[in-house]
């Protein structure tokens, strides 16, 4: 027996700049599992799991309650910055919705700041676009 799911899929997309670079967001919800791309490139980039640990009662859930864990799929396994983006993001949604369970699987693409001089301007502008579409 299969579950009927609603058919098309639930996206989002939005755009605008960041440091001047235009900057692309999607969110698709699936049964399983929430997808959220962030793009400089048109493109995927790096794909990132992040999965919350499921506790006897959600009630109590984030972020105190609960921890999240992240596992780079594809890309740059050495940017700790992958982590740091799904982890948030992840944290945000379940503080919005703290029944939330499923995991986020977030495909990034950002151009790197040759000087590293605002990467946490950068971050904030990110958060920023994709709470413009009600993400969290």
């Amino acid at each position: 027996m299969t579950a009927e799911s609603p058919f098309p899929i639930e996206t989002i997309h939005t755009s605008r700049e960041i440091r001047g670079v235009p900057t692309q967001a999607c969110v698709m919800y699936f049964a399983d599992k929430i997808w959220v791309v962030v793009t400089q490139f048109n493109k995927v980039g790096n794909l990132v799991l992040a999965t919350q640990s499921t506790l006897a009662n959600p009630l109590l859930a984030p972020p105190s309650g609960s921890s999240i864990s992240t596992k780079v799929l594809l890309g740059q396994r050495d940017d700790p910055r992958l982590s740091i983006y799904a982890s948030s993001i992840l944290a945000r949604i379940t503080t919005r919705s703290p029944l939330e369970t499923r995991p986020l699987l977030l495909g990034i693409a950002l151009h790197p700041d040759p000087d590293d001089s605002a990467p946490s301007q950068v971050f904030e502008e990110v958060m920023d676009l994709l709470e413009s579409i009600n993400l969290f």
